[in-house]
């Protein structure tokens, strides 16, 4: 994993809380899905990852990921909460990477 995906993936973990390793883990209740798939949308919306590179970071086929996010874009529109969610991981991250302690 390289700064930018450990970056998002922390971010995450840190605003849905939960822990990162739960995130790439098997476990598949609400919470992590929901983690999976913002951390998912992030790199690849905003950081261009492809969605092999994703999976492999997630222990998930690409079409996995390709259909977590097209979920998550759907609940976006229905649930405000779910979109602040993911705005507010990418503000951080994109916070954090422009300013590099």
């Amino acid at each position: 994993m390289d700064l930018i995906t450990r970056t998002i993936l922390g971010y995450t973990a840190e605003v849905v809380g939960v822990n990162p390793d739960q995130i790439i883990s098997n476990i598949k209740t609400r919470e992590f899905v929901l983690a999976r798939s913002i951390f998912a949308d992030i790199a690849y919306s905003e950081y261009m990852y492809s969605y092999s590179r994703i999976g492999r970071i997630i222990k998930r086929d690409h079409a996995t990921v390709m259909h977590n996010i097209e979920v998550l874009n759907n609940q976006m529109w229905q649930l405000p909460s779910i979109k602040h969610l993911r705005k507010e991981v990418f503000n951080r991250t994109k916070e954090f990477l422009q300013h590099p302690q």
